[in-house]
């Protein structure tokens, strides 16, 4: 075949290339498809690729351990670091809690850790395992060399909540908690009671942005505790944990926090239901009571249901009306500037629509232009990590 047929490939600037590779830089599958392009492609999607890495196995902490040892040069490239125990991993819980000790010392620029263990959620008591208790050397090293600023933590379970405020205390950097499907299992013990809980109070002074989302009551009382007087903004769900019995929304009681001035309700509920909807609004009403007048700067109420058209076919009900207008009387006699529908998994070209509807659900908070809808599906979604396998 004669190698004039073939045809010239276009050549890309190297610096070109690397914008182009930048662009990716959250989007993991694109960044390994530029890892194995070519060898000069290859340093900068790596590099990316570093920042965000998920252990998901013993033979991965070892792995990257080795690999940051012969290039120590990327250990620094390293921002945010995943413990994710897969459910063939037998050792789970030794996964999670000796991390520190074999690897935290070696990432100097970690700025973001997360521990999920979606096993301890199963109903199989043999396939959840114990509950998360760190010894007291573990806590030592996460304190020496976890200066993390942002922590997400679950689906995992502790086995008191005295376990959990020790590791939130023993990283004095936090400033950013996220907690999905938070769980503690001993409920009776001597921490509970009002004087347990104020043994915590205050004890995270930087921490100032919470979100909470299927946590235990308990859990979410004693984290409120422990940044009652640094929280700025706090993010929580309106749904029920899995296997609760307590009405979560009691534990939300704002009047302890005065730096807060963000507040934003997340629900994943399909609330065509009329009695869904006025329950769970009941609760927010509940929740904004306990705030103090004009403390609040912004509310914001998110709806990540894929069923919104579905969903608002049940809001002409006479006692969700009521509840609308109930909302919106207490917003005012708070005195919040700015109230915010965030919608993302809505198109962006319904903007008009739901405006609209939104508009006649709150015609005082329209009129004083104090509200606002966001629509922002498409928009490309933060990654999780890369699995390091």
């Amino acid at each position: 075949m004669s190698m004039l047929g073939l045809t010239k490939l276009p050549y890309i600037p190297q610096e070109v290339a690397e914008n182009i590779i930048d662009e990716f830089s959250r989007d993991i599958r694109s960044l390994s498809h530029c890892a194995l392009t070519c060898r000069r492609w290859h340093p900068r999607a790596r590099y990316h690729l570093m920042t965000s890495i998920r252990v998901q196995s013993r033979e991965d902490l070892f792995s990257i351990r080795d690999y940051i040892s012969s290039n120590p040069w990327m250990s620094s490239a390293v921002r945010s670091l995943y413990i994710s125990p897969g459910y063939t991993e037998s050792k789970a819980l030794s996964l999670l809690e000796a991390v520190s000790v074999l690897l935290l010392s070696r990432l100097p620029n970690l700025r973001s850790f997360g521990m999920r263990h979606s096993a301890s959620m199963s109903l199989n008591t043999r396939v959840r395992g114990m509950p998360l208790s760190f010894h007291a050397h573990a806590l030592i090293w996460i304190r020496t060399y976890l200066h993390v600023e942002e922590l997400s933590l679950g689906p995992v379970r502790f086995r008191t909540g005295g376990e959990l405020a020790r590791f939130l205390v023993a990283l004095p950097r936090l400033q950013r908690l996220e907690c999905t499907s938070l769980r503690i299992v001993d409920q009776k013990n001597s921490w509970v009671s009002s004087t347990g809980m104020m043994r915590f109070r205050d004890s995270c002074r930087r921490l100032s942005e919470v979100t909470l989302q299927q946590t235990d009551e308990l859990a979410v009382r004693l984290i409120i505790q422990t940044a009652a007087s640094s929280l700025e903004v706090l993010r929580c769900d309106l749904g029920v944990p899995f296997g609760s019995q307590r009405n979560v929304h009691k534990a939300l009681d704002l009047s302890d926090l005065n730096l807060l001035h963000s507040l934003d309700f997340i629900t994943l509920s399909k609330l065509s239901d009329p009695s869904s909807f006025t329950a769970e609004f009941g609760d927010v009403i509940e929740i904004l009571t306990t705030s103090p007048p004009n403390q609040l700067r912004a509310i914001t109420f998110t709806c990540s249901s894929k069923y919104m058209a579905r969903m608002a076919q049940g809001w002409s009900d006479i006692y969700v009306v009521q509840q609308w207008g109930l909302l919106e009387e207490t917003i005012l006699t708070l005195g919040t500037p700015h109230v915010t529908i965030s919608m993302p998994t809505a198109k962006r070209n319904r903007l008009a629509f739901w405006s609209k509807i939104f508009h006649r659900r709150f015609p005082r908070l329209h009129e004083g232009k104090l509200l606002h809808v966001r629509c922002s599906s498409g928009g490309r979604c933060q990654r999780a990590g890369t699995s390091w396998s």
